[in-house]
């Protein structure tokens, strides 16, 4: 959808949801089906049959969508979306967003810190899940607060109860 029919959108919907804030809510689902004759499981899309399977890595024949890069896409069209439908709503002119993942193994700072090298900006939740589940901010968001070379924005959660 392009931004102008996007944002004409907007108008109507925010006066329903304004009358109505349960209008707003919106409950996800997503449907597959792992049959018996091979380890794959075929997702329902709205635009079609995902076969998901095994990455090579790990044995898999490379044929299917690999169940792992298909979670971390998701997780980047989210972003994505997420991001220009804001900035429209909100008019803020951006440009071209490059909205990118990847998954690695070691110390979450460390890891965090590499990444945010020659970024405008590093984004992190406000606490984990240690031993202090009460502290405002977790150990790896305070490293990071404390090291990143640019400015670090702290997403909080909802509180619980």
């Amino acid at each position: 959808m392009d931004l102008i029919t996007f944002k004409n959108t907007q108008g109507p919907i925010k006066a329903r949801y304004a009358g109505e804030a349960k209008e707003a809510l919106l409950t996800l689902k997503a449907t597959g089906t792992a049959d018996d004759s091979a380890v794959v499981c075929k997702v329902e899309t709205g635009l079609g049959l995902a076969v998901a399977g095994i990455h090579p890595k790990c044995g898999g024949s490379g044929l299917e969508l690999c169940s792992g890069d298909m979670l971390l896409e998701a997780l980047i069209a989210c972003a994505g979306v997420s991001m220009r439908a804001a900035a429209a709503v909100l008019d803020i002119p951006v440009g071209s967003i490059k909205v990118s993942a990847t998954t690695r193994e070691g110390n979450p700072a460390k890891i965090l810190l590499e990444a945010a090298n020659g970024a405008d900006m590093l984004v992190v939740g406000s606490r984990g899940h240690g031993g202090f589940t009460e502290a405002l901010l977790g150990s790896v968001s305070q490293h990071c607060v404390h090291h990143a070379p640019c400015p670090v924005v702290i997403i909080r959660g909802a509180k619980a109860g």
